[in-house]
């Protein structure tokens, strides 16, 4: 399961739902396991390429949330 939890007011949850969810079902995120931050940075700035509205700002947020949402989960 997502650490949805990542908190509620946490901003990077904003970021992905205004710029994730214009092209993406948010609960595509569902299926990503066990990727690192690393991973979460090449994901963002390739989407970022394909026409992502993030700015500069807004990814360091986005692949914190992201990780602290859905990486690194432990295997059941």
């Amino acid at each position: 399961q997502p650490r949805r939890d990542a908190g509620t007011d946490n901003p990077g949850k904003a970021v992905f739902a205004r710029a994730c969810g214009q092209c993406h079902p948010l609960e595509l995120m569902d299926n990503a396991r066990n990727r690192s931050r690393e991973d979460y940075a090449t994901l963002v700035s390739r989407q970022v390429a394909y026409g992502a509205p993030v700015s500069g700002n807004e990814v360091q947020v986005l692949v914190d949330y992201l990780y602290q949402a859905y990486g690194a989960r432990l295997k059941p």
